[in-house]
């Protein structure tokens, strides 16, 4: 008997629930882990080490991100543990740490079986451009990627308890509602992220023709929308008003006027808009990669189909074919819920990085289901497209990695052209004969920067096609010019009231001025510093 009770006693010792708890992580869980880890440290590595600006780096550089006005209200209480500061190594190895662990969670969650597939995986998710647009908001990066584990996590916890009977499934729902609420309440675009690995698993449950698969989808349905309500909620329960920054005041409304032109946009548009964020092509081959990616996905598919017979499941087999369709509308969740938001940004395209990890594995789940197929045929095509997956995503994983690295240098040659041309600015402020440190600053537009023509912006411009956060001539703009000055060359401007800019901008002396750079473009009007890169707006 006290032999019983020593031995419990040992369990419950902290060092037998750490054995435990490695014990029940499974070696794919953790070569998947260190693939992503350290894979995402190498690719990223120059950002880590570099400091670079996206537009909104004047504005929160040293800041407390309390984004409640972007109904974001459970942002700044994530990235408080690191500090308020744009701290590129700290936050941007914390980011890739959470997206480690999502990566173990998407692989569980898709069934991945070999540590080839689940490194693949791995890697091409953190190579993915979308986790670079996280990384570049380096004072939001750990935020953000912690929203991303949240998502995942709200969908592992509806999938683990299903299996434990409904009250077990009721549960899960709740939890995964809630976890899901909180990674809105960071970025509302994860409910595209979640929407989309919900439809991958549904497919390939309809597939194994899982006898407890339409239970499985009302309790994932039942999350999905729990989850979502209950962010509503939250939102119309905080005090903060919120902005009309792309139309984030009409949050929980329904346009559905909006959302079926979104649908149009989408589906019949001849651009195919999801394909760029699939690929982020430089050039036409990666381009065609993409569509023969695509092409694999959907050849899998109709594979698995006839294999199972499943037209002899009239219903399972429509659905099977609806959440096909509906892959690229999960995309673009949240601005089909949402269509006065704009086009989608870099930021919301973590659920097409999942793109390719979904293909992976259902190129090793067809290799594996159709060896018992009797035609001898399907399981050499089925091993064929498992190959040409490998080799489609091993190619695209390269590529994501050269367009990685070009952005980060881009931006940092567009900050160093920042730096260089405000130093001018700030030095022909300074000449002026009324200038005093601490006096009220507007600036009428924005200077252009030299060599707009050069190849430089020429392929910068390129890349900012797919990746809108890259402004080939500058970052900054409004009042992030000032702030500019202020926090990095060592000025003091305060920002100029309302009345007296439009008094300004309205005033004989402003029309006089010439543009800069012209003699002239920068003058005291009234103790305000004037510079004016445009004509009055």
């Amino acid at each position: 008997m006290m032999q019983g009770i020593k031995t419990q006693a040992e369990v419950m010792q902290p060092q037998e629930t750490l054995k435990r708890a490695w014990a029940s992580v499974t070696p794919l869980d953790r070569i998947t882990f260190l693939w992503a880890f350290f894979g995402g440290l190498v690719i990223h590595l120059y950002r880590l080490t570099n400091f670079s600006m996206i537009p909104e780096t004047p504005y929160f550089f040293y800041d407390q991100d309390n984004r409640a006005d972007h109904g974001r209200w459970f942002l700044h209480h994530i990235t408080d543990w690191t500090g308020w500061l744009d701290l590129q190594w700290l936050n941007g190895v914390i980011a890739i740490a959470y997206l480690a662990v999502a990566c173990v969670v998407i692989v569980r969650l898709l069934k991945i079986k070999s540590p080839v597939t689940g490194a693949f995986a791995a890697i091409l998710f953190m190579a993915n451009p979308a986790t670079v647009a996280m990384l570049h908001f380096t004072f939001l990066a750990d935020g953000y990627a912690f929203a991303v584990l949240l998502g995942c996590l709200s969908v592992l916890s509806v999938q683990v308890l299903f299996e434990r009977g409904l009250r077990a499934t009721t549960v899960g729902v709740v939890i995964g509602a809630i976890l899901l609420c909180l990674s809105l309440a960071i970025y509302q675009s994860n409910l595209s992220l979640t929407a989309f690995l919900c439809i991958a698993i549904l497919i390939r449950a309809f597939l194994e023709c899982d006898p407890k698969v339409w239970k499985r989808t009302a309790a994932l349905l039942a999350m999905g929308a729990g989850g979502t309500l209950l962010y509503l909620g939250s939102v119309k329960l905080i005090n903060v008003p919120m902005t009309d920054h792309a139309a984030l005041n009409t949050m929980g409304e329904i346009d559905l006027a909006g959302s079926v032109e979104m649908l149009k946009w989408l589906y019949l548009d001849g651009s195919h808009p999801y394909m760029d964020l699939l690929t982020y092509p430089t050039a036409l081959g990666w381009q065609l990669l993409g569509w023969l990616g695509l092409a694999l996905f959907a050849g899998l598919i109709l594979m698995l189909i006839v294999h199972t017979q499943l037209w002899k499941r009239p219903l399972d087999l429509v659905v099977v074919c609806v959440m096909m369709a509906a892959i690229p509308a999960a995309w673009w969740l949240i601005n089909l819920l949402q269509p006065n938001a704009g086009v989608q940004n870099p930021l919301q395209a973590n659920s097409s990085a999942l793109m390719w990890p979904v293909l992976l594995a259902f190129g090793e789940y067809a290799a594996a289901r159709l060896r018992e197929a009797k035609r001898p045929a399907m399981p050499r095509a089925a091993q064929l497209a498992q190959w040409a997956s490998w080799v489609c995503c091993a190619l695209l994983a390269f590529h994501f990695a050269i367009f990685d690295n070009q952005f980060y240098t881009l931006t940092r040659l567009t900050y160093e052209k920042d730096q260089a041309l405000y130093n001018r600015v700030l030095s022909r402020m300074e000449e002026q004969p009324e200038y005093q440190f601490g006096m009220p600053l507007l600036i009428e537009g924005a200077p252009e920067q030299a060599g707009k023509t050069t190849d430089f912006a020429e392929f910068s411009a390129k890349i900012s096609t797919y990746m809108l956060l890259l402004q080939p001539r500058s970052n900054l703009y409004g009042d992030g010019q000032r702030m500019f000055m202020n926090s990095f060359l060592n000025a003091d401007f305060r920002l100029t009231d309302e009345e007296t800019k439009e008094q300004i901008l309205a005033s004989e002396e402003f029309a006089e001025m010439p543009l800069w750079p012209a003699e002239g473009s920068i003058r005291v009007i009234d103790g305000v510093m004037v510079m004016k890169c445009r004509e009055a707006s």
